[in-house]
């Protein structure tokens, strides 16, 4: 019973910390202005100089020879005090001449909070609240909600990092090459240019993940190996840390090191004078390959999906196709017919895999993260674009390529309109998911990320629309209300996917074709939420980059030294303890589904044989 308890208290314990960041989001939007905030400090400073006028005036009363000691300023002010009716001893009159000599004694004030202080304070609050949410959502009894949670902040991260990557390549090109050659707003002849220009620095990006997925995943390295060379294989059975305490857990340690006979795949070994826990890892290579691969070819399929929206965004703005609804959507279908005629022609020229065992995994490693890479390209991509349309369609007015509009060419209508579209992207989710095949995947995988797409965007309007926010400068196109928004939007996309895990929960003992459905539904519009959180703290953090940048002479120096620097310190952090926790947690979960499965099978078997024997 206590264990229940506990556990039920372990659930709700992030709700309320949920709340509690909100709260104190909805809070700061009623924070006091400045104008407010020093009347009422003049406020109290008066009330002070009127009691300590009274104190003085008790104090002269009590000693008259004290007058003698004013001076010659204070005859001249007792003299005008007096002209007004006023005496030196009055407390208005000694209020006055404080007042009046305030500059030259240096009265001591109160400390007084600026915007800027209490909005630090806010975020130094909320970070707090939100690490503790993370720790307690990371930590869930469910199993499904860790893994997504862990999959929300992995995607944070490579989008973060992908965006920073490519923006400040892209702000160099743009400096160095496209501006000083095509001038800042071509047109005619250089405006198609800069369109060709635009899908050749696409397919750029686009080989490179091809390039750096096939050299992880070991592909590369099996495919230029000559029959008599021999590949160093001395990482596939090894021996590891398995302290969870030490910095170094996981790390292989040579098997010299032993202290005694090993028990199966435990033994102890000394480390630096001390014993350690180990344990025997077969193919750890292939676990770090995985992992590798993962990691770069996730990076690197979002840069090309990037590079990809800037260059259809080029395509969409180019005068052929503004002219109505329509032409955008075509615009849209020339993108996806580019884009699968190119996944075709690098599956054709793709090699063969050499007939041994390790060549035959690393290139079944390599076909599965490159299809995956490839898939998520086009979904990210298309996805963005069909939204940029929908969005002209609902105002009349072609967004900017990063999708922003002006907030005075935004219809309260357009909001309501945008929320439905989102939700129709989920019900053409529902239906596509009963179909197989890669075709099928590329569909239900676009209109999951159109969901996400739509949500940003409709969320971003409907806070332009509320005055207040504006009056308290969070709006979305401050960095307060970016973050603002970011908050939300994670409240709200945490409910959704709690709801969503316990209702494929409640389709887990059933293996028909309706609940294998409701299965790969839930998948898609969850990973369409985490992209749709992953882009709000994306566009937050962003624009903290660029705001810190803007206040140096050389911004675009700034912004591009910042984008290596985190990118330095973020990637290998990410790659080794939140993404390498993902894919444990994926496997862990497949394993399991798999030796629940065979345990269900063979219990049917039994069963039918009891009948059969009955």
């Amino acid at each position: 019973f206590l264990r229940d308890v506990a556990m039920k208290a372990a659930q709700s314990l992030p709700w309320l910390l949920l709340c509690s960041l909100l709260s104190i989001s909805l809070a700061s939007l009623e924070a006091p202005s400045l104008e407010a905030r020093i009347a009422q400090l003049q406020l109290e400073n008066d009330q002070l100089r009127a009691q300590l006028g009274r104190v003085l005036s008790e104090t002269v009363d009590a000693n008259p020879y004290a007058a003698a000691y004013t001076g010659d300023n204070s005859l001249k002010v007792s003299t005008g005090l007096e002209a007004e009716g006023k005496t030196e001893k009055s407390p208005e009159g000694l209020a006055e001449r404080i007042e009046e000599q305030e500059g030259t004694h240096g009265v001591e004030e109160e400390e007084e909070f600026t915007a800027v202080d209490v909005g630090c304070s806010f975020m130094l609050l909320g970070a707090l609240l939100f690490a503790m949410v993370l720790f307690y959502l990371v930590n869930y009894p469910d199993d499904d909600i860790r893994k997504y949670s862990w999959q929300i902040i992995s995607t944070t991260i490579s989008i973060f990092a992908a965006v920073l990557i490519f923006t400040g390549v892209e702000e160099l090109v743009e400096a160095l090459i496209i501006e000083p050659c095509l001038g800042a707003f071509p047109s005619g002849a250089e405006e198609a240019i800069r369109v060709l220009l635009g899908f050749f620095i696409f397919l750029l990006w686009f080989y490179i993940m091809q390039f750096v997925t096939a050299f992880f995943s070991n592909h590369l390295l099996h495919h230029l190996k000559k029959d008599d060379d021999v590949i160093d294989e001395e990482m596939r059975d090894i021996w590891v840390i398995a302290e969870g305490l030490r910095a170094d857990n996981g790390y292989p340690i040579d098997r010299r090191y032993l202290t005694g006979k090993p028990v199966g795949s435990k033994a102890v070994a000394s480390k630096e004078g001390r014993e350690v826990f180990i344990v025997k890892k077969e193919n750890l290579s292939v676990e770090g390959s995985e992992r590798r691969t993962k990691c770069w070819s996730m990076l690197f399929a979002h840069m090309a999906g990037f590079a990809f929206i800037s260059a259809g965004g080029d395509l969409q703005h180019s005068p052929a196709f503004l002219e109505n609804f329509w032409m955008l959507l075509l615009s849209v279908v020339i993108c996806i017919v580019f884009l699968l005629a190119l996944f075709g022609i690098t599956d054709y020229f793709r090699p063969e895999p050499k007939e041994y065992e390790e060549a035959e995994a690393a290139a079944e490693l390599y076909e599965e993260e490159v299809e995956e890479a490839e898939d998520d390209c086009f979904c990210l991509a298309v996805s963005f674009l069909f939204v940029q349309a929908i969005k002209f369609g609902l105002t009349g007015v072609m967004p900017g390529k990063l999708g922003i509009m002006p907030e005075d060419s935004i219809p309260f209508s357009a909001v309501m309109w945008l929320y439905g579209i989102g939700l129709l992207c989920i019900v053409v989710t529902f239906f596509a998911v009963r179909f197989t095949g890669r075709a099928a995947n590329l569909v239900v995988g676009t209109f999951a990320d159109s969901f996400a797409w739509c949500a940003l965007f409709a969320t971003r309007w409907l806070l332009e629309h509320m005055p207040f926010l504006k009056e308290a400068k969070v709006s979305p196109s401050s960095i307060e209300g970016r973050v603002f928004m970011s908050v939300v939007l994670s409240l709200c996309a945490l409910v959704v996917i709690i709801v969503l895990d316990r209702i494929e929960d409640s389709q887990a003992d059933k293996h028909d074709d309706a609940s294998n459905q409701v299965h790969r539904t839930v998948k898609n519009v969850i990973t369409g939420l985490s992209i749709l959180i992953g882009f709000t703290w994306e566009h937050s953090f962003d624009g903290g980059v660029e705001a810190i940048a803007s206040i140096t002479e050389e911004p675009l120096t700034i912004q591009v030294t910042g984008a290596v620097v985190i990118s330095i310190v973020v990637i290998p952090a990410w790659r080794k303890f939140i993404l390498a926790k993902l894919l444990e947690l994926e496997k862990e979960q497949k394993e399991r589904k798999k030796a629940k499965a065979i345990f269900n099978g063979e219990a049917a078997l039994l069963k039918d044989d009891f009948y059969a024997q009955e």
